[in-house]
């Protein structure tokens, strides 16, 4: 069984260190990690180079800017029957490859999730402390007919991406569950690790918690055009009334949280993280009806 992993990064060459070093900690090292600079301007490739005699490390150049063609690349480069993906503000678990290499081992394993966990930072903003809280990202959330992972802990036979298409390069959020189901869709297994553990360390500003969740918001609608047939639920919960619902509940519980800020920062956050969600849900269902 031959791991090869996949990092994307782009100017954030501080926290791929930190991701590195990680890795370098491992009880079992993959066979090879491809780091792939989404054309970066900070010295990226340097920091990586810096950790080639510790870890069998090549790195890759994609000028496409795009988390989908950054890992795509990535893996179609890969040499490894399973190739696996994290991303630079991630630290990784000592036994987490180890654990991953355990769920292969198991007859029928096609596809490969692990649990994602908040990474606890010194001087951590009320945001990201809202946001650990929450845990979202956590693989113990399963509330679809097929299992759901996510990104940055994530992994697959090569033969897998191949014959599902690799990940959808349309989508600019939601890529790994829509690849996650497609591929489930086609008959293929899927394990969920708990004990393969990756840390993830959360947006720190209110503009990147809103710019993220409106992210997520605005490919819902085509998430759920795209499994329609496997998970109608969701779909319908994607319906432009709901979505106006949505707005309109977000709306309120922001206002209610201003006014009592002191007392409900978190329904203050979750109405942020609503209306955010909901907004570019609009835009997201205006989008699949073109």
């Amino acid at each position: 069984m031959k791991i090869s992993l996949v990092i994307i990064t782009r100017n954030r060459s501080k926290l791929l260190k930190r991701c590195l070093e990680s890795i370098s900690r491992q009880t079992t090292l993959p066979n090879e990690i491809l780091i792939v600079d989404n054309n970066s301007t900070d010295g990226t490739m340097q920091t990586a180079l810096a950790f080639a005699k510790k870890l069998p490390i090549k790195c890759l150049l994609e000028k496409k800017i795009g988390y989908s063609f950054a890992r795509n690349f990535g893996a179609k480069k890969a040499s490894g029957d399973i190739i696996a993906f994290t991303d630079d503000d991630c630290v990784a678990d000592k036994n987490w490859i180890r654990q991953m290499k355990k769920s292969f081992s198991i007859p029928g394993v096609d596809l490969f999730g692990g649990e994602i966990k908040p990474l606890k930072t010194s001087n951590q903003t009320e945001i990201q402390k809202f946001l650990d809280s929450r845990n979202n990202l956590s693989i113990s959330i399963q509330d679809h007919p097929l299992k759901r992972a996510n990104l940055p802990n994530l992994a697959a036979k090569k033969k897998v991406l191949e014959k599902t298409g690799f990940f959808d390069e349309q989508m600019k959020s939601n890529e790994d569950t829509d690849f996650f189901w497609r591929a489930q869709e086609q008959g293929f297994n899927a394990c969920l690790n708990l004990n393969a553990i990756i840390y993830h360390e959360n947006r720190k500003t209110l503009a990147a918690f809103l710019e993220q969740l409106f992210r997520y918001g605005r490919y819902a609608p085509l998430l759920a055009k795209k499994h329609k047939k496997f998970d109608p639920a969701y779909y319908n919960s994607i319906s432009m009334p709901k979505i106006i619902t949505g707005i309109f509940l977000g709306i309120s519980l922001t206002l209610f949280g201003l006014f009592f800020l002191a007392k409900s920062k978190e329904k203050f956050f979750f109405g942020l993280e609503r209306t955010a969600f909901f907004l570019g849900a609009t835009k997201g269902k205006i989008e699949t009806l073109r």
